[in-house]
This record gives C-alpha cells, structure tokens and sequence, in this order.
C-alpha cells in the first residue's frame, strides 16, 4: 500500500533543481491545472501487460472499494516497473502480492503538499475495512 499527491505535476526531470521545480508545480494557479490522479489505482501488471496481482483479489478490491464510493482504476499512474519492490515481491510470491495506491487527499485531512498531514480516521476507515473485505474474499 502506498499514497500519492492528488495530482501529478509535469516534473520531467529530477536533479539538483528538484526542490525549486516542486516548489513552482505546487503554486496554487499551476497545481490547479495539473491532472487528477485516480483516487485509488491497483498496480497489478509489468509494463508488457502480464498480470502480476491474483485476479480473485483484484475482483474482489473492485467490488468492495465501489461499494465505499471508490470504484479503482487498474495500472492508471504506472505498473509493477522491474527493479521495484513490488515488482520484486509480486515475482517472487505469484499470486500472491499486491500493489495499490491510494490518493492522499483521501486519507489526510485536509492534503497539504510539504507540510506534515494528519490521517483522518474518518477518512480511513471504509477505505480500510474494504481493502480487508477484498483480501478476505480472497480466502472464502
């Protein structure tokens, strides 16, 4: 499970100036243009299309993630890139490992791009109790 920004900003490249280049994407008029990210995304396949997520669990991940109000996108922001962990741990446990993403303007309350967030419990609780529904679908 990870969390990403509400929006991706058009950052092409990451060197010494990097801080700078955040710094002007998160201008408030410029953030606003930037494109919203799917509130949460299942990153379930490797960049050639081979399916790395067990397919019950991801079924099981859409319907309860709907069911909170939530409906997932699949593999929207990126795939299982060789060289991540979770590329990592999806080969080395077939069918068993699973990535996803979930918006952070979901769970903090409220999102604010560099200062420390507060998670609202409020937020997280149908997120999380989905999130265990699916899993445990997986094994009934």
């Amino acid at each position: 499970v990870h969390t990403y920004a509400p929006r991706t900003v058009g950052i092409t490249t990451v060197d010494a100036d990097i801080v700078r280049a955040l710094e002007a994407a998160y201008v408030p008029e410029v953030y606003a243009t930037w494109p919203v990210r799917p509130a949460i995304d299942l990153i379930t396949r490797a960049p050639d299309g081979e399916l790395l997520a067990p397919e019950r669990l991801l079924a099981a991940a859409h319907r309860a993630f709907a069911a909170v109000g939530h409906p997932p996108t699949e593999n929207a922001s990126y795939t299982l890139h060789p060289g991540t962990m979770g590329e990592h741990y999806a080969r080395r446990h077939p069918g068993r490992a699973f990535s996803l993403e979930f918006r952070r303007d979901l769970l903090a309350a409220p999102f604010r791009p560099f200062a420390e967030m507060r998670i609202g419990r409020a937020q997280v609780a149908p997120l999380g109790a989905a999130l265990a529904a699916a899993v445990a679908a997986q094994f009934s």
